[in-house]
């Protein structure tokens, strides 16, 4: 409960598997109060997704996404009709590990 937003958040987590390799985030919003003033949400894109396949769902609108590892930045005034979706790729990949020497 965000009291100096004037919004309550709802988030869902729908898992990937291996028929629907997707992470999908929702979120819902309620506001407090009917004050008819904006807030901003700042929703943080992973790192390890890719750009590419990522969305970002504002009721029936697709959002411009920032790169992976930044943020996406909304400001409105929340109705309790309001859901976000972000929908992330889910791939398996290999890093080096810091110190890591190939012998």
């Amino acid at each position: 409960n965000w009291k100096s937003g004037k919004v309550l958040l709802t988030q869902t987590v729908v898992p990937a598997s291996s028929s629907d390799p997707y992470l999908r985030v929702m979120f819902t919003f309620s506001p407090n109060e009917k004050t008819g003033t904006s807030s901003t949400l700042n929703f943080r894109l992973p790192s390890w997704t890719h750009a590419d396949g990522a969305k970002a769902i504002l009721n029936t609108e697709t959002l411009s996404l920032p790169a992976p590892g930044n943020f996406l930045s909304t400001t409105r005034q929340w109705s309790a009709s309001d859901k976000l979706t972000l929908q992330f790729p889910i791939t398996i990949r290999t890093e080096a590990i810091k110190g890591s020497f190939a012998r």
